[in-house]
């Protein structure tokens, strides 16, 4: 089994890592001997990044940005095992929201994963099979050209009161994902749909959000709406994405994994 887990010398790309669920995603990957590399529009370095080996770091990229998102890869030397498309954005929109605000908000989410994902697959699908060791021994299983894991939201799967806009972009997410594992069958590409979640991001967009709305479920309520009793924590997510990107999941592609404590 630890043959299967193990991340050794697997090259990943993670774009948002600094922050939220692709910072979590990072440190587990680290953990489990990855080569991480993080592109993010942070100015500076998280501290937990100066003290780690196989780390590398591109600040202010701009996923928006075709060239910043080809940069970006082409920093990362020899096979590109996987790619965790993670920076996102969501905030309270309001039932008619501004153009500004849909206009940015389909440009990251939307635009974005498909600029960095894009610049991978055409890399990644030129790369060889490979195969690694299964659970019986003497046994192999065949892993491919590597695997893509996009974050997507609840809201990929149903409307979300006052998030129009992100809720069309999370769909949009989860339809490039279906339609690129069908092109790309010999790669796994999957999304991970989270609920609600403790984040920068998910704390920041309840902030947003106005107290006196009664279609507006924050805080106690939200939480209460869960079954499992709790938001998730960032590592919870990350557990799942890191599960897609694993040998574990080697037949596993068109997918989406919700992640949201029994919530649906």
């Amino acid at each position: 089994m630890e043959s299967s887990m193990s991340f050794a010398g697997r090259q990943i790309a993670i774009t948002g890592g600094c922050s939220g669920i692709g910072l979590a995603v990072a440190k587990t990957l680290l953990a489990l001997g990855a080569i991480v590399y993080v592109a993010d529009i942070a100015p500076e370095v998280p501290e937990y990044f100066t003290s780690q080996k196989n780390i590398h770091v591109t600040l202010r990229c701009d996923i928006t940005d075709r060239q910043s998102c080809q940069d970006f890869l082409n920093s990362i030397p020899g096979r590109l095992d996987g790619l965790v498309n993670c920076a996102g954005t969501s905030g309270w929109e309001g039932k008619i929201g501004t153009d500004e605000v849909y206009r940015r908000t389909m440009d990251i989410n939307v635009a974005g994963t498909w600029n960095m994902a894009t610049e991978a697959l055409q890399r990644m699908s030129t790369q060889e099979d490979i195969e690694s060791p299964g659970i019986v021994p003497g046994s192999v299983r065949s892993v491919g050209q590597g695997s893509i894991v996009n974050v997507g939201s609840g809201a990929s799967l149903r409307g979300v009161s006052g998030l129009a806009a992100y809720t069309a972009s999370k769909h949009a997410v989860l339809g490039l994902t279906r339609s690129w594992a069908r092109d790309f069958p010999k790669m796994r590409i999957n999304l991970v749909a989270p609920g609600a979640t403790d984040t920068p991001l998910a704390e920041a967009s309840i902030a947003s959000a106005p107290r006196n709305d009664p279609d507006v479920i924050i805080g106690k309520a939200q939480i209460a709406s869960i079954p499992k009793g709790r938001m998730a924590y960032a590592t919870d997510i990350a557990d799942a994405i890191v599960f897609l990107l694993s040998d574990w999941s080697s037949f596993i592609t068109g997918q989406c994994l919700p992640v949201n404590g029994g919530n649906f």
